[in-house]
């Protein structure tokens, strides 16, 4: 991390000048030595938390980007922001062994208010970006890097300067059909007592982890999703295990179903190319009932 902050500082100087690095975030006011202009909770250090999760949302996003000034100014100061392309592309190059993250279409965002006006007397102001979920291509990492360009007079900080404003790109995140089945006993032999089909959203976790939820949570209204993780070699996936969600297993296998025990979920069919892809897993219920069940998930 430290190595990576290094990098980029040094090939973001040549675009932003005058940016010191900090020594803390969010300083309100403590920091009396240089009055500095930041967005606090940002830059390098807090970058999983600039995630923005737009797989399988409906309703557009809205991302606060609040700027922050370490002393509180005696007059209006106005401060100015741009999405840089110039931060994602330094982004990249200083993690190339990583996530590498396209620029996010206009069509994708917006981010209207390129000034923020913080009052005298008070040291934040905020504006708003709007990420449109149903318009992103959940397969595909983006980067929206909303940087500090000018700081009204206020040195720009050198590490909390950038809001690197990001969506996780997943091969196998999107929409999908679900074929479930559930048997009335442990084993899966016989008929199948009940049968459903299902529409979902393959959610992704990170770039190599995706979560499906099971016809079996959908029918009882809870959580009970399978966790695929996989490795993807230049395109090629392989590698691929499951698991069901540990905090389902507990709050709802065990905690809302009350299962005496459980079996956690094992792969029937795993084809990444196809996206095609067959899970099963079984549990005993509260009244001593085995139940086995599985979820087909082909992708749309």
């Amino acid at each position: 991390m430290k190595k990576l902050l290094t990098i980029l500082l040094g090939v973001l100087a040549v675009g932003f000048t005058g940016c010191l690095k900090d020594t803390s975030i969010n300083t309100n006011g403590l920091n009396t030595q240089t009055s500095m202009a930041e967005i606090p909770y940002s830059g390098i250090e807090y970058f999983s938390a600039a995630t923005v999760l737009t797989a399988g949302v409906t309703t557009n996003i809205i991302v606060p980007v609040t700027i922050n000034l370490t002393i509180i100014p005696t007059k209006d100061i106005t401060v100015t922001l741009a999405v840089s392309d110039a931060a994602r592309t330094a982004y990249n190059t200083a993690n190339s062994s990583g996530p590498q993250y396209l620029a996010i279409p206009d069509s994708c965002y917006s981010f209207p208010s390129k000034t923020v006006v913080i009052k005298a007397g008070t040291q934040q102001a905020t504006v708003n970006a709007t990420f449109y979920p149903t318009k992103v291509d959940p397969t595909k990492n983006y980067m929206a890097a909303i940087a500090i360009t000018d700081g009204g007079g206020n040195t720009i900080s050198g590490n909390f300067g950038i809001y690197y404003l990001h969506t996780i790109g997943n091969p196998l995140a999107g929409n999908y059909s679900d074929l479930y089945n559930r048997w009335q006993n442990g084993t899966g032999s016989g008929a199948p007592g009940t049968v459903g089909t299902y529409s979902l959203t393959g959610l992704p976790d990170d770039p190599t982890t995706v979560e499906f939820q099971s016809g079996y949570g959908t029918q009882n209204g809870l959580n009970i999703r399978y966790v695929l993780t996989f490795t993807n070699t230049g395109g090629t996936l392989s590698n691929f295990a499951v698991h069901i969600n540990p905090d389902d297993v507990t709050n709802s296998i065990t905690g809302a179903i009350g299962a005496l025990s459980f079996t956690d979920a094992s792969i029937i069919l795993a084809d990444g190319v196809h996206k095609h892809f067959k899970f099963t897993y079984n549990l005993v219920n509260s009244a001593g009932a085995g139940r086995f069940f599985t979820d087909e998930y082909t992708g749309q």
